[in-house]
């Protein structure tokens, strides 16, 4: 949920998750209908979808309980080796490496200064000082030094760490680079795909007069909301039946 998504609009959507499904079996049995209208506001509508079906391969293959282990979790629809290493790692309390953009980053200076490394030379000094125990701690120190700390522009100053950095205090001395322009939401695919996914889950409907509403209420151009319907298709969330569209259940 919180991908590229605020975590003061996550929270009240986490927590009505919760309240709704709070098992795999629950959410197993959840339409896609109902889980997108709950997912309504946070994007990236594949994983709702994604997620729903994973609680259903977790009931169906181990017995309901979400499994820790970070061999078995990469086999989970949506579970790539950042999350299945999360999981594995905050529920599990297993001992393995999570590198997301605020632990690279801080590996990265800790250990190599101010030279481009590639990352799985990051991923190796990660490992390399990974603690026997508590890894989720000691990832949640990490991630949260990058997230305040650590940053972009870094607040060396207030870095409990910074006499053992590498990049310290070179790092003070380089430009911050310019921020690349951000596309604007409105004006982004997902913008429209969120759109068509919340006008569904009131029910199908001709796909035409889906079009038109989008361009009535949004200003939406025709063949930005038909891009968007043939990539939804196309990635399972939405169903094509002679003339109409329907959410995949």
């Amino acid at each position: 949920m919180l991908q590229q998504t605020q975590v003061v609009r996550v929270i009240p959507k986490y927590q009505a998750w919760l309240r709704r499904w709070p098992t795999a079996r629950a959410l197993a049995l959840a339409s896609l209908a109902d889980v997108m209208k709950l997912w309504t506001g946070l994007g990236y509508n594949r994983r709702a979808k994604m997620l729903r079906d994973a609680a259903r391969l977790v009931v169906e293959q181990h017995g309901g309980r979400w499994p820790t282990n970070i061999v078995t979790l990469p086999t989970l629809p949506g579970f790539g080796p950042y999350t299945a290493a999360a999981v594995a790692v905050f529920s599990g309390r297993v001992r393995a490496t999570m590198i997301d953009t605020n632990v690279r980053r801080v590996i990265g200076r800790w250990f190599f200064g101010i030279r481009h490394v590639p990352p799985n030379r990051i991923e190796r000094a990660a490992e390399d000082v990974l603690p026997a125990t508590k890894a989720d701690e000691w990832h949640h120190a990490l991630m949260d030094l990058g997230a305040t700390v650590c940053l972009p522009r870094p607040k060396c100053e207030l870095c409990p760490v910074r006499d053992l950095c590498d990049a310290y205090p070179q790092i003070l001395t380089i430009k911050p680079k310019r921020r690349t322009p951000v596309t604007r939401f409105i004006d982004s695919q997902r913008y429209v795909r969120g759109r068509i996914m919340a006008r569904l889950t009131r029910g199908s409907m001709r796909r035409s007069d889906l079009i038109l509403e989008l361009r009535m209420k949004y200003e939406l151009p025709n063949e930005r909301t038909k891009r968007a319907i043939t990539s939804l298709i196309n990635d399972g969330l939405l169903v094509r039946s002679g003339a109409r569209v329907r959410l995949n259940s």
